[in-house]
């Protein structure tokens, strides 16, 4: 009976033991649980963080570039208006751009020297001081810089025709463009007997120089600008070339070349000079 009792306490023992463990065991799952679903957790914070964090860069980048987009556009805009001031600003008090057709001014931009920046031409012209005398005009040549500014290069006073010297056809200035890096001034007037000419200047050796022309003449109640008699000058090979018509009417071209001459200086040039200038 002794041992019976021996038995049954062993027994009881074991099974408390037992059930212990099982608490123990199940109670260190539940904290193992509960710390994986307080990571999971933290992790979900972090990752949100790191995504918020993302997002307020890529909107500070993207702020950032918009508005150093908004001062590009700004300064931009400011230099084609400081542009447009500096050239007037070389313009005599008083005077104006040329404009014998309204709305077209004598003014053009392209590259005279060479650095591949646009340089302007214009011609301006002032106010008359007394009745029935003309306005004096000047030839402008403006030289670009790369801050968007200019450098005055020359004035030349007496290179453009005077409104009241084109005779029964009017103002004979006809226009002025820039071709193949060079100036091209030309005028247009007469009557029945009508006339026209064009010179270019190119910048060379520090100056402005005339390097060739263009001289021609026709009867309008018989024939046309496109078959006048010209002489064409390129004062820089001495080479010309002449057209005529002869007794039929019909244009003969002679070609030649005659000695080269000293290039004139444009501050020389007179467009109203009887003289041959070249």
């Amino acid at each position: 009976m002794k041992k019976i009792f021996v038995i049954i306490s062993i027994l009881i023992c074991f099974i408390v033991v037992t059930a212990c463990d099982n608490k123990s065991i199940s109670s260190i799952n539940k904290s193992e649980n509960s710390n994986n679903q307080i990571n999971n957790i933290n992790n979900a914070v972090s990752s949100s963080e790191d995504s918020s964090s993302k997002d307020k860069d890529n909107s500070s980048n993207k702020s950032n570039s918009t508005e150093k987009t908004a001062n590009q556009n700004r300064i931009d805009t400011g230099n084609t208006v400081n542009t447009e001031l500096d050239i007037n600003s070389f313009i005599p008090k008083g005077w104006h751009i040329v404009e014998v057709i309204k709305g077209r001014p004598a003014k053009a931009e392209g590259d005279l020297n060479g650095d591949g920046i646009n340089d302007v031409v214009m011609v301006v012209e002032g106010t008359s001081k007394s009745q029935g005398e003309a306005a004096p005009r000047s030839l402008m040549i403006l030289l670009g810089n790369k801050n968007n500014s200019y450098s005055l290069s020359i004035t030349a006073p007496k290179a453009v025709l005077l409104s009241n010297e084109g005779g029964a056809f009017g103002d004979p200035f006809e226009s002025i463009t820039i071709d193949r890096g060079s100036v091209l001034l030309s005028f247009y007037g007469g009557s029945n007997d009508r006339w026209f000419s064009s010179y270019r200047f190119r910048y060379q050796n520090n100056g402005w120089y005339l390097i060739g022309a263009t001289l021609g003449s026709y009867y309008n109640p018989t024939t046309t600008r496109d078959n006048a008699d010209t002489e064409d000058y390129n004062l820089l090979t001495g080479d010309y070339v002449f057209k005529k018509a002869n007794d039929k009417g019909e244009l003969v071209t002679t070609k030649g070349n005659r000695e080269k001459k000293k290039l004139v200086n444009l501050k020389d040039f007179k467009a109203n000079s009887e003289e041959k200038q070249f």
